[in-house]
């Protein structure tokens, strides 16, 4: 397994898929503030980045997104799709937290998140021999996350402690993305950190072994339940 770069090097003659989607978000995004798209596994440059705890080590994507000017959103919840081997979450509660500020070389400053349980639903796509799953967390009212116009970054990252499984969160590559939905994620604005293999909020697009090594990974498919006003 390659550290905290590529899920897979980039196949030569893969193309993009066709998003053959109504523009609407998927049912379990509801009531749906931000979905940045589905992971399409035929995609040019499809792939996926070490984004988990479990015994094989730890690592999280930090992936951005942007309230609008003049809005305020309350998040109530959040959801990530992620290619694994589990099969269960070990344990249910399940870390997810919204940052400012970060970059490069930087953690930024987190405004909200909690450790809430989590449900694990079966996209029904696979890729690189796992096959993908929605982590969807419905936050309780006093988790709720209220953010005014600017941008933010959001980590979700599944956990199984008992066992040697692996968990990568799965890129965005198709334009535009099956559901997507809300404001666009920004591209090639998400930094990946990990203690188990050294990297330092490195940027997921990049060239070298922190990231993708330029494969893919320019947006990853995650999004934010709530209200908008």
């Amino acid at each position: 397994m390659m550290m905290m770069a590529a899920l897979v090097p980039f196949v030569e003659g893969q193309t993009s898929a066709s998003t053959g989607q109504p523009p609407a978000p998927p049912s379990y995004c509801k009531p749906c503030l931000f979905y940045a798209g589905d992971f399409s596994p035929k995609a040019a440059k499809a792939n996926a980045l070490f984004n988990g705890y479990s015994e094989v080590g730890e690592g999280q994507v930090f992936v951005p997104f942007t309230v609008p000017a003049k809005h305020t959103w309350t998040v109530t919840g959040a959801l990530a799709n992620v290619l694994t081997n589990a099969t269960s979450l070990q344990p249910v509660g399940t870390p997810w937290a919204i940052w400012t500020g970060v970059s490069q070389g930087k953690a930024g400053t987190q405004v909200g998140g909690c450790r809430n349980n989590a449900t694990m639903s079966p996209t029904g796509r696979n890729a690189f021999g796992y096959n993908e799953y929605t982590y969807l967390i419905k936050a309780p009212r006093t988790c709720y996350v209220k953010l005014t116009a600017g941008t933010y970054w959001l980590t979700l990252m599944p956990q199984n402690t008992v066992n040697y499984f692996s968990f990568y969160l799965s890129d965005v590559e198709t334009v535009p993305a099956p559901h997507q939905w809300g404001p666009p994620e920004p591209m090639d604005q998400s930094y990946a950190n990990s203690p188990t293999f050294g990297t330092n909020y490195t940027p997921t697009w990049g060239q070298d072994f922190g990231g993708c090594a330029g494969v893919g990974c320019d947006r990853f498919s995650v999004g934010l339940l709530g209200t908008s006003k």
